[in-house]
C-alpha cells in the first residue's frame, strides 16, 4: 500500500509540474511542426504549430509557443504627462511608422523611440501639442 501511495504522489507531481522544453526535445516536419502538449483535461496529445503560432527560442535552449503579431494600423498611442506617447506592443524592428496629424514623422529628426518602454518621444526642439492626432502603424 505504501509503494502504491508514493507512486501516486510522484505521478501527481509529474502532471502538475511545469516542463521547460529544450532544443533537441522538439522534432517535426518543416513548416507546420507538431509538439506534444498536456491538454486541460489531462490528456497528452499532439498539437500542430499552425498559422499565427511560432516556436521561438528564448535563449539557453528553451523554446516557447507565441502568437505571431498581427499588423497594427492606426493605433492611437497614450499621451503621457511628459509629452511622450506609449504604444500597446513592442513593434518588430524597423516596422514602426509614426504619424502626426496625418504626416509621417521621421525617426531621429522628429521623434525618438525607446523599444523597452514602448515610448515615442518628440524631439525637444519640436514638441507636439496635446491636441495633435498621433497614430502609429507597426508589426
Amino acid at each position: 500500500m505504501r509503494k502504491l501511495l508514493i507512486g501516486a504522489l510522484v505521478a501527481v507531481g509529474l502532471v502538475v509540474a511545469q516542463t521547460t522544453v529544450r532544443v533537441g526535445m522538439l522534432s517535426g516536419p518543416s513548416g507546420a511542426g507538431r509538439v506534444m502538449v498536456l491538454a486541460p483535461n489531462g490528456n497528452v496529445t499532439f498539437a500542430t504549430i499552425g498559422t499565427g503560432i511560432t516556436l521561438v527560442d528564448t535563449g539557453g535552449g528553451a523554446w516557447v509557443l507565441q502568437t505571431t503579431a498581427a499588423r497594427m494600423v492606426g493605433e492611437k498611442p497614450v499621451r503621457q504627462p511628459d509629452g511622450s506617447y506609449v504604444i500597446a506592443r513592442t513593434p518588430a524592428s524597423g516596422t514602426l511608422a509614426v504619424y502626426r496629424n496625418g504626416v509621417r514623422q521621421s525617426a531621429g529628426d522628429d521623434y525618438a523611440f525607446d523599444a523597452a518602454a514602448r515610448k515615442v518621444t518628440p524631439v525637444a526642439i519640436l514638441p507636439w501639442n496635446s491636441d495633435d492626432l498621433v497614430q502609429v502603424d507597426y508589426e
